[in-house]
């Protein structure tokens, strides 16, 4: 009885301390949809050029992430008063980029928690 008390209390510390860890600008599929459609947000796949081409959310831009000048060069050109919402292919680039654009000023940059692995298990739409 001692063990499974033990398993539940390790098990619900664990999830406090990923659920304290997550931002307030990483959002779940159902929220991340719901965000950028009632913002009129602007939607960034962070991919490379390559994964884009392969699917995409409807109407995302592509502004890979990996390729550092490319990136830093492009979102100079975005408008800092708008609302973006970014996403990759399972939350780590997003989650890269949405620090370099609050470096650079943006205030309002949201990403999708899980990138698009999680966004696929809720058949969501994808170009």
């Amino acid at each position: 009885m001692k063990t499974i008390a033990l398993y539940f209390a390790l098990l619900f510390l664990s999830y406090n301390t990923i659920a304290a860890q997550r931002s307030p600008n990483t959002l779940s599929p159902a929220e991340f949809k719901l965000r950028c459609a009632n913002a009129h947000g602007i939607l960034l796949d962070v991919r490379t050029p390559e994964e884009y081409l392969a699917s995409t959310i409807p109407g995302a831009i592509n502004i890979n992430v990996m390729d550092p000048d490319y990136f830093a060069s492009h979102i100079k050109k975005l408008d800092k008063n708008k609302t973006y919402f970014l996403f990759c292919g399972t939350g780590m680039r997003s989650s890269e980029a949405m620090e370099e654009m609050k470096k650079a000023g943006f205030l309002k940059v949201y990403e999708l928690n899980g990138g698009l692995t999680v966004w696929e298990k809720y058949d969501l739409p994808l170009d």
